[in-house]
């Protein structure tokens, strides 16, 4: 299910990649992000989701980890900057937080240790 996420992500379907947030699902995006404000429900996702400063962007799984209703995806972003051309290829970690098969929080993180720490609830 999360690879076919990936999968939708990285062809720019985000209409697929959305079946598998519930309507409540809150985005954490990392603390050091242009905008790291939190979003909220479908519309928020969505909003953060859809490229705006890039022309293109693709993220693949290289790792995951379970523990109990969290699954940590080690992934690598790749981003091409809209105008500029400038090419981002970096290592992120994002957790997943499930409840009834639906993603109810989605956290991107820049730390391997924190994004642990957040895989086990701490």
């Amino acid at each position: 299910m999360i690879r076919r996420g990936y999968e939708a992500y990285s062809r720019g379907d985000l209409d697929a990649v959305m079946e598998f947030f519930d309507e409540r699902v809150e985005l954490r995006p990392p603390a050091s992000s242009v905008d790291p404000e939190p979003r909220f429900g479908f519309e928020g996702v969505r909003h953060y989701m859809t490229p705006d400063l890039f022309e293109s962007q693709s993220a693949e799984p290289l790792e995951m980890i379970e523990h109990e209703n969290r699954i940590l995806v080690v992934a690598n972003v790749k981003a091409r900057g809209r105008g500029s051309g400038i090419e981002l290829d970096d290592v992120v970690f994002h957790v997943w937080t499930f409840e009834a098969d639906r993603v109810v929080r989605f956290d991107v993180l820049l730390d391997r240790d924190e994004a642990m720490a957040r895989l086990r609830g701490d």
